[in-house]
């Protein structure tokens, strides 16, 4: 049961970061 939340945990990171990562480079697109 660790091991699942701790995979959940990483996988909502990994997602955050692409997540992130998507709407930096759309708003400097759109700024620019």
């Amino acid at each position: 049961m660790t091991l699942k939340a701790f995979s959940y945990a990483m996988i909502g990171a990994f997602v955050g970061g692409l997540l992130m990562t998507f709407l930096g480079s759309a708003s400097m697109l759109l700024g620019s």
